[in-house]
């Protein structure tokens, strides 16, 4: 999912931002996202099926998308309706005024998979309990970029959190 590492961030580092806005047991279960920072257990299930892969930190999932396409060429497409976005990550990140698909990033996985193996990479992801998705497509393109929805982007973004430390 998007924004797992910020969500344990707003949880803990932000609380007094959130307090009154959203309930106590939200930013509990949101403090615990810091335990699932690895994508060491996606990886080495996906290590079989895809032929990249990358942990988004700063920027969030679409700085991620954007240093894959960059590192190979290509444009992404992303429908943004895709991507998983926890409950506590959507209403912690609503609060404060972050995009959850901006922002501190780990603790995602982003896998390029063959179309013909997406199936069996999500099965096998399933079978061990890992959430996964199908976000978007890897096409040839003019240069690196990421579509995401309606905006396109060919440079990184700074991370939405930056903002809430200033």
């Amino acid at each position: 999912g998007a924004g797992i590492e910020a969500t344990a961030i707003l949880a803990t580092d932000f609380r007094d931002r959130l307090d009154g806005r959203v309930s106590e047991a939200l930013l509990e279960s949101a403090e615990g996202f810091y335990d699932e920072v690895s994508v060491v257990p996606e990886a080495a299930v996906l290590r079989e099926y895809a032929n990249a892969m990358h942990d988004p930190t700063e920027g969030g999932l679409v700085d991620g998308l954007l240093e894959l396409a960059a590192a190979s060429g290509v444009r992404i497409e992303v429908d943004p309706g895709a991507i998983p976005i926890r409950e506590e990550t959507r209403r912690l990140c609503e609060a404060v005024g972050v995009d959850p698909l901006r922002t501190f990033g780990s603790g995602a996985l982003l896998a390029a998979v063959p179309e013909a193996s997406t199936d069996e990479a999500l099965s096998a992801l399933d079978e061990v309990g890992i959430e996964a998705a199908v976000v978007g497509t890897v096409e040839e393109g003019d240069g690196p970029a990421l579509a995401l929805g309606e905006e396109t982007f060919d440079e990184p973004v700074r991370d939405d959190m930056y903002a809430l430390w200033e």
